[in-house]
């Protein structure tokens, strides 16, 4: 009996019993990562398939994990099962059934193929270019992303995806110091000439930058002016709002909660979660259905400055009788689905960066997000590997890898620009929320404001 033979089976057991709301997920999940590190190539090759069975009676969860698919040939013979209840006042809101093929890009059905090991290389070509390289490793890997749910509602849904994703990690020597230089990319779709040309975009600018550390200074501590990358834009949406608007974070305590209905900056700033690549294609976040198998829409968390709508999955929707927004999701099948983001970004406006750049009289630049933090108050601390010095409308400074640190809500609230320039940023990494990953993109445009540097 194959998989899908094996859920129907399942299904058919499961949706006869006494159960208020019974749901059943297939996911299979191939993971192929290369990389080459001073020159060394390794490969590997990973996968997991499995069914999550989950049961609601009596305010009760009751879960059950099938694994080890391909030892068995019958539901009874080929799963070890995993049993748990998860107290609590449980309910869920029904949704509307969905049904239907959802197929977001080919998966890679031959692996890491010698192009892209051939590409990678040509990579390293590039990269021998920097003085006094220390050490360098180049990331290729594939994430092949399959899965099935049906519940008792009359859903039945497939959705598949592939996405890739490159970085680039050097050890730069300048002076006595060595310095950390790195970027990566990551989208939905697959590895196509415009991919490419992204990564090498992204492996040109980190020779730039190699070149600007031999000249760049230390920057004193200050509060001012910035102007801020999408990829630092998304990371700090994603960081600070994105999380603080997760609806399981606001029964837990989380400020913005209390916020809903409020102005919390200007009319220009409107900020969403979105299941979609709007604006450009590719974001690596992006899904049609979740993990419930409910159909997806846009959490408009601020529309126009005012806090609008938290981001749900059924249970919370439930609880806290808000919009079902269809973020409940986990990408391995022997996971809980959670409320997780999918792309947070902040819409564009009309100003090119260039008035920006113009229009600032004493201010810096800052790109490149490294890693960092936000606390459940939405105060931050981020390393950022760029800082640029403007100076009457021109940038004259280059200054060493820093930081910048504040409050969102600060961040938000002291907005003066927002360019019509748009992209995503993180989509090269893996949002982690009580052990489970997921994929998750962010950006927005150029944005003026306030922060501290450091």
């Amino acid at each position: 009996m194959g998989e899908g033979g094996m859920i129907d089976s399942i299904a058919s057991r499961v949706f006869k019993e006494n159960n208020h709301f019974a749901d059943i997920r297939y996911v299979e999940n191939r993971f192929e990562t290369v990389t080459i590190t001073n020159g060394e190539l390794d490969q590997t090759t990973a996968s997991e398939k499995g069914i999550f069975i989950r049961r609601l009676q009596n305010g009760l969860w009751y879960n059950t994990i099938i694994n080890d698919l391909d030892k068995g040939k019958t539901v009874v013979t080929s799963h070890k099962a995993v049993t748990s209840k998860i107290r609590g006042d449980v309910n869920v809101v029904m949704s509307e059934p969905v049904r239907g093929r959802f197929i977001l890009s080919d998966l890679d059905e031959d692996g890491l193929v010698e192009d892209k090991i051939s590409f990678m290389r040509s990579i390293e070509s590039i990269l021998h270019d920097i003085a006094d390289l220390k050490s360098y490793t180049i990331g290729y890997s594939n994430f092949n992303h399959r899965k099935r749910i049906v519940n008792n509602a009359g859903t039945d849904v497939y959705e598949q995806s592939l996405k890739p994703e490159f970085s680039v990690n050097l050890i730069v020597k300048v002076g006595n110091k060595n310095y950390t230089l790195e970027d990566g990319v990551g989208i939905t779709g697959s590895f196509t000439k415009s991919f490419r040309e992204k990564i090498l975009g992204m492996c040109n600018n980190l020779v730039t930058r190699s070149h600007e550390l031999k000249k760049a200074k230390l920057l004193r501590k200050k509060r001012g002016t910035v102007i801020v990358s999408p990829p630092v834009v998304g990371i700090l949406l994603h960081e600070a709002i994105g999380h603080l608007a997760e609806a399981d974070f606001v029964i837990s305590g989380s400020p913005l909660g209390e916020l809903i209905g409020k102005k919390v900056t200007g009319d220009s700033v409107t900020v969403v979660d979105t299941p979609t690549s709007k604006f450009v294609d590719g974001a690596a976040g992006s899904i049609a259905v979740d993990d419930e198998g409910t159909m997806v829409s846009d959490a408009v968390i601020i529309d126009r400055g005012t806090v609008k709508h938290l981001m749900s999955d059924k249970q919370t929707a439930y609880k806290l009788n808000i919009p079902l927004t269809g973020n409940g999701r986990t990408e391995s099948y022997s996971s809980m689905p959670q409320v997780r983001m999918r792309n947070t970004i902040m819409y564009p406006g009309n100003v090119k960066l260039e008035e920006i750049i113009e229009e600032t009289d004493d201010g810096y630049m800052i790109d490149v997000p490294m890693d960092g933090e936000a606390d459940s108050n939405g105060f931050f601390q981020f390393t950022v590997g760029t800082i640029k010095h403007i100076i009457h409308g021109s940038i004259e400074e280059i200054g060493l890898p820093g930081s910048i640190t504040g409050s969102i809500f600060d961040f938000l609230k002291n907005i003066s620009y927002i360019s019509s320039d748009f992209s995503y940023g993180i989509g090269s990494g893996w949002c982690i929320k009580a052990g489970d990953a997921v994929k998750v993109d962010g950006g927005g445009p150029y944005i003026r404001t306030e922060v501290n540097i450091g």
